[in-house]
Parts: structure tokens; C-alpha cells; sequence
């Protein structure tokens, strides 16, 4: 399961704000109650009829857009909202739901133009400015995308998308000190967030905990879960290939009979590889969001939501191979995890993993919270705790596990047998 810095996939729509201003009108906020409660037919039917007795009205020709959009009728949406936006061009809201939907089809030149016009109609509407930021930073206007970054963090406080992106288009600039501070704003605004404390951790170097806090972990994969598979291709992810080819050194390699654990399987990018070895196949993740995609694959026997360890000490000597593919970059100390896996491998059980690189520690830990918020560990590290979990030495082969910002992401094949199998 690997992480990029990565901002919210999701437009900030205008929903909720643009029907107070509409309520007066019973028949539209009942028609709106509807849409909201997810009864779409009901909805369609009152927008319509309201429609058909006032063609002009741009507020029903606004959500009815909305509605026929998100039901998969793209063009007759955008026109809906064309219509709605030539009948009352004041409508800021409805330009930026415009522009929501020229994203979501990859027109973003048209989505620039449209956000702009709703950020000259509101000079306060957060949305917009954080919409035209995603833009500008997608498109590597990183200066644009600041100003407009800076814009939502005047207006609005605890916009956790927002001071997100803000962090990482500093990131991106090589403004580690900016970053920082954003996550201190995001930490002091949003207390109850686990995200800015590990970030915090990450580019301070303070506190740096022994290995991701489980809810930062949820957090993180179910909101990355539905553009996971699309943007990790796009890095040329390679830890599930690498993890399934070093298996090649265990006797039931394609035999399909082996008992394998996917620990910390994400959306099971690792199954199909693994399933010609399998004859049980069996994937744990914490991410609830990452599981049901994992599910749709069709190629596990079991899925569980569970901490990969907890998950491991429960299942004594049941599996002959363990793979964690990019997993433990969330884990700084590997004890807890590689002593739970060799309790839960069969004698002659294997277990491979990757980790990313990394070339000298302080003090001797054998690993570092990098700024981008994941584990880096040291070959002699790796050599020592898999030793001390059980295992025999180790074969740890140096690897690319993906490209991010145009640059290798060096890591650590790592492969063992539990000692004396």
C-alpha cells in the first residue's frame, strides 16, 4: 500500500450554501430534500415539472443540471448548467459546479475560465479559489495556485483540502519551512486530525512516533482509494511485481497451493499476481475504502479490515508466504511487524517485502520519518531486525518502487525464510 502526497480528488461544490438561498421557494427545497436523500427520481420528476412551469428559472435549471450530471448524462448536464448560468449570470455557485463538471471530463481550460468568473462574482467563495488552485497546480502554476491557496485560508478556517494542497504545493517548491507551518495552522484548526501530527512529525523531525498512527493510515487510503489504481500507474508502481517475482525461490511457487497473506493489500494490485501460487489467498488492509475495491477484483478467498499485525499474531503458523508490498514505509521500528509475521508462517514460510531506501540514520535507529510523511530504512537495519525476528539472512536487493515528481523512488527487495526451516 503506497502513499504520494497527493491532493483531495474531489471538486468543492456548492450544494449545501446555494439552497438556503433557494428555500423560499418550497417546491425547489423540497425538490432539493429529495436530491439530497438520494431519491433521484423523485428529485428529476419535481425539477422538471418545476421547470416546465417556469423555463427560466435558473436555480431549478441549476440542480437539475446537477442531478442529470451525476446520473451519467453528461452533455444534457453541462447544458442544464449553461442554461442555468446564461439565465442568471450573477450565480457564483452555479459557476463553480460548472466548473466541477468541465474537471470531471478533463477540460480544465474551460474549468479555469469558469472558476475565475465565479471568484470575480464572490471574492469569498473558498470553493472556487481552491478549485482554480487544484488547476493551477495540476498544470505546475505553482505561484497562481498559492495565491489562490492563500485566498481560502483568509476566508474560511479548518478547510482540510485546502491547507492539504497549500502543504503540498510548498513541498513541491522546496519550501520545507511553509509546509511546516501550514501543518501547524491545519493542526491548531482541525485538533482532532491525525494527518497534520504525522506531517508535523515528518517535516520537524520532533516527535517522530515508531510507526504511523492507524488513523492517519484510514484517513489517508480511504480518501486516495477510488484514484489509487489510475495514479499509481501513472508513477510506474513496480513493488507488486517486484514482491510477487522474488517468490520464484519457494517450492510452491505456481504451484497454486500455497497459503498466502496479501498484508496491508490496498485494492489487491498484488492479487492477480499472486493467485497462481495461491491455493488460499488471503488479504488484510485497514483502509475500509481500499477493501471494497480490493473486493470488486474477485481473486481473495478472505479480506479482513485489521491492523497487519494484530491480524498476524491472530493467525499462528497458518500461511507459507507473507508479502507486504510497499507497506511498511508507514512502520519506522519493523520489530512488532516481522515478529508477527514469522509467528504467523508455517515452517519453510517466506516472506517478502519492499521498503524505501535509505542511505544513513541518525543515531543509529536504522530508519527516518521522511518529510513526505513515509519510513525510509537502512540495508544494515533491515539485515539486523530480520535476523533477530527469526528469519535467516536476508536477501535485500536494491530496487525502483515507483517515480514521483519526475524522480526514481529507490528502495529494498527483501526476502527471507524463517531460520532453520
Amino acid at each position: 500500500m503506497a502513499s504520494m502526497n497527493s491532493e483531495s480528488p474531489t471538486p468543492a461544490g456548492e450544494f449545501e450554501s446555494h439552497r438556503a438561498a433557494t428555500d423560499e421557494a418550497h417546491s425547489l427545497g423540497a425538490a432539493i430534500r429529495e436530491h439530497q436523500a438520494g431519491h433521484l427520481i423523485e428529485a428529476e420528476r419535481a425539477y422538471r415539472a418545476l421547470l416546465a412551469k417556469d423555463p427560466d428559472d435558473a436555480n431549478v435549471a441549476h440542480f437539475l443540471g446537477m442531478l442529470r450530471f451525476q446520473a451519467g448524462a453528461i452533455e444534457e448536464g453541462l447544458e442544464f448548467l449553461r442554461r442555468s448560468v446564461k439565465a442568471d449570470p450573477s450565480n457564483s455557485h452555479a459557476w463553480n459546479n460548472l466548473g466541477n463538471m468541465y474537471v470531471q471530463i478533463q477540460r480544465d481550460e474551460l474549468a479555469e475560465k469558469v472558476y475565475l468568473r465565479a471568484t470575480s462574482l464572490d471574492p469569498r467563495s473558498s470553493a472556487a479559489w481552491y478549485n482554480l488552485a487544484r488547476i493551477y497546480s495540476r498544470d505546475n502554476k505553482l505561484d497562481r495556485a498559492l495565491e489562490c491557496l492563500h485566498n481560502v485560508t483568509r476566508i474560511v478556517s479548518g478547510f482540510v483540502d485546502a491547507l492539504q494542497t497549500l502543504a503540498h504545493v510548498y513541498y513541491r517548491l522546496g519550501r520545507r519551512d511553509e509546509a511546516r507551518a501550514v501543518y501547524q495552522q491545519w493542526a491548531d484548526e482541525v485538533p482532532d486530525d491525525p494527518t497534520p501530527r504525522h506531517m508535523l512529525a515528518a517535516t520537524s523531525g520532533e516527535g517522530v512516533p515508531e510507526r504511523a498512527d492507524d488513523r492517519y493510515i484510514v484517513k489517508t487510503f480511504d480518501g486516495f482509494a477510488e484514484r489509487f489504481d489510475e495514479q499509481l500507474a501513472q508513477l510506474g508502481y513496480s513493488a507488486p511485481q517486484l514482491v510477487a517475482a522474488s517468490l520464484i525461490v519457494h517450492p510452491l511457487y505456481l504451484t497454486g497451493r500455497a497459503a498466502v497473506l496479501d498484508a496491508g493489500c490496498g485494492t489487491g494490485w498484488c492479487g492477480p499476481l499472486l493467485r497462481s501460487t495461491a491455493g488460499h489467498l488471503v488479504g488484510v488492509d485497514l483502509s475500509p475504502g481500499m477493501l471494497a475495491l480490493a473486493r470488486q477484483r474477485g481473486i481473495y478467498d478472505e479480506l479482513h479490515e485489521s491492523e497487519l499485525t494484530a491480524f498476524m499474531r491472530s493467525r499462528p503458523a497458518a500461511f507459507d508466504i507473507i508479502v507486504l508490498a510497499d507497506v511498511l514505509c508507514y512502520f519506522g521500528r519493523l520489530e512488532p511487524a516481522l515478529g508477527a509475521a514469522h509467528g504467523a508462517l508455517l515452517p519453510a514460510g517466506l516472506l517478502s517485502f519492499s521498503v524505501e531506501a535509505l542511505a544513513q540514520a541518525p543515531a543509529e535507529a536504522g530508519f527516518e520519518l521522511a518529510t513526505h510523511g513515509r519510513y525510509s530504512h537502512t540495508r544494515r537495519y533491515l539485515e539486523h531486525v530480520m535476523i533477530d525476528s527469526g528469519f535467516g539472512p536476508p536477501s535485500i536487493d536494491e530496487v525502483v518502487l515507483r517515480h514521483e515528481l519526475a524522480e526514481p523512488v529507490k528502495g529494498y527487495l527483501v526476502t527471507g525464510r524463517r531460520a532453520g526451516s
